[in-house]
């Protein structure tokens, strides 16, 4: 295996493994009694578990490997050059793909709650 597989694999590997659902409580006016706060809340993030970052990471690793494959080539590099240019382009698009998915999954979550009576505060 090549030099540049050896970290982009392991940094793609991490980056994955950071889509790991967190514990995300929004911030709600709380002079105003709604509902059943956790509840709410629980039910608002089952419904953002359908976005998936994860998806949008893996989507992102492999049109930035492809990206970068090809601008290598295009600029004349060969072999090793361009699988090290296209490892960087996956290692970055899997990075962009996650922030997407990730702050796609916190707006589900924000709109459900908003949805639900609860005024979200910044």
């Amino acid at each position: 295996m090549r030099a540049s597989l050896k970290v982009a694999l392991p940094l793609l590997a991490a980056t994955l493994v950071a889509c790991a659902p967190v514990e995300y409580r929004p911030i709600v006016d709380p002079g105003r009694r709604i509902g059943d706060y956790d509840a709410d809340v629980a039910q608002c993030q089952d419904v953002a578990d359908h976005v998936r970052p994860a998806d949008h990471a893996v989507a992102g690793a492999v049109v930035g490997a492809i990206f970068g494959a090809l601008l290598g080539r295009a600029v004349g590099l060969n072999g090793h050059d361009t699988t090290q240019v296209a490892a960087i382009g996956a290692i970055n698009g899997a990075e962009n793909g996650l922030a997407y998915g990730s702050a796609a999954w916190y707006d589900v979550v924000n709109r459900c709650m908003a949805r639900r009576g609860y005024e979200i505060l910044p």
